[in-house]
């Protein structure tokens, strides 16, 4: 009964901080990220039945508390169906995530290969936009912050 009251004031409290879930097609995606800025872009591809994706969401959460001073965004893509976007927006409350949250609707199949021929579709994968729009990208999980705060560094 406490976690679940636990559970119901953090979602409470990230629906009152205006979070929410934007359902998108790839090419609207391509253009958020395709956009040009000084900074640099972390983007990370996760699902709610993802138990690495999970595992590593609160390294998330740190680093856009570490990196907030730095020119560093967060980017949020989930991979669940369009219909369970409440359920998407649960978890990130749940676990604490700020950012850009997105739900991607198109099928995997699709833009898997558009973002790189090197992506079989396995997640949790994070990628870095550099500022003269390069990807890298990170295809294994994070298995703590540091791994992360590092693949960050490295990219700034």
């Amino acid at each position: 009964m406490k976690l679940r009251i636990l559970v119901f004031l953090l979602l409470a409290a990230f629906i009152a901080n205006g979070q929410k879930v934007k359902v998108m097609n790839y090419s609207s995606l391509d253009s958020i990220l395709s956009v040009k800025s000084d900074s640099i872009k972390v983007v990370n591809f996760w699902a709610t039945w993802c138990g690495p994706c999970i595992a590593e969401l609160p390294y998330f959460v740190k680093a856009q508390e570490s990196f907030s001073n730095n020119k560093v965004t967060f980017t949020y893509v989930s991979l669940d169906f369009s219909k369970e976007a409440d359920k998407v927006l649960k978890m990130a409350g749940k676990k604490g995530l700020t950012g850009n949250l997105y739900l991607l609707k198109d099928d995997p199949n699709y833009y898997v290969r558009k973002l790189s021929s090197y992506w079989e579709g396995q997640i949790p994968i994070t990628l870095i936009v550099k500022p003269d729009g390069d990807y890298i990208f990170r295809f294994e999980p994070f298995e703590n912050y540091e791994q992360l705060s590092s693949f960050i560094i490295q990219n700034l």
